[in-house]
């Protein structure tokens, strides 16, 4: 089920909710609550306390930490406390200590899938070339197939003239190929 949850988020293309900042692309926390919820409505978080406070103070700074629960599967993200200028704050202010929860529900939520990308090479001081994985694209189920044969081929199965040039369009080989998020563009473009 965990594996089920990861590809539907990850599956989700959070870059046209992206911000810049810096050499970072930043997914809002708010983005990434709305998005997470529409597909999971059941989505919960925790924000950790120590001794009643939102943070724990250590040697080496504060900390605050995030756990999210989608369908029983929890996902826990500790951050430091981060200053302004994203770096460790060792007096931090409220606003500090908020903004730093914040991000660690967005990152909790990209445990579970969601924009898990944006993180890729983060821990490995630009030497990163891509995270190495392939995004799983979700393809139409059995109905939407049946919906689109006789708008895009002839009795005998053989693709139309029209059908061969959505076809090539769409860069599929067979109807069940067809990407979920192409569906509704090439079923307006069929009919």
């Amino acid at each position: 089920m965990s594996n089920d949850i990861f590809k539907v988020l990850n599956n989700v293309d959070v870059m046209p909710l992206t911000k810049e900042k810096g050499k970072f692309r930043y997914l809002s926390w708010s983005n990434a609550v709305r998005e997470a919820t529409k597909l999971f409505p059941g989505m919960s978080w925790e924000m950790t306390k120590w001794d009643y406070l939102p943070y724990l103070k250590t040697e080496l700074g504060y900390f605050v930490e995030c756990t999210v629960t989608i369908n029983g599967i929890s996902k826990t993200q500790m951050m430091p406390v981060l200053d302004f200028k994203n770096q460790t704050a060792t007096a931090p202010k409220a606003n500090d200590i908020n903004k730093s929860q914040m991000r660690a529900l967005t990152k909790a939520i990209a445990l579970h899938g969601l924009g898990i990308d944006l993180w890729a090479g983060e821990d490995i001081n630009g030497e990163y070339e891509g995270d190495g994985s392939t995004k799983v694209e979700l393809t139409i189920d059995v109905e939407k197939v049946d919906t689109l044969v006789p708008l895009l081929c002839d009795e005998s199965g053989h693709y139309t003239e029209k059908g061969n040039k959505i076809r090539n369009g769409y860069k599929f080989n067979n109807i069940n190929e067809i990407l979920e998020k192409d569906y509704q563009k090439i079923l307006k473009a069929a009919s």
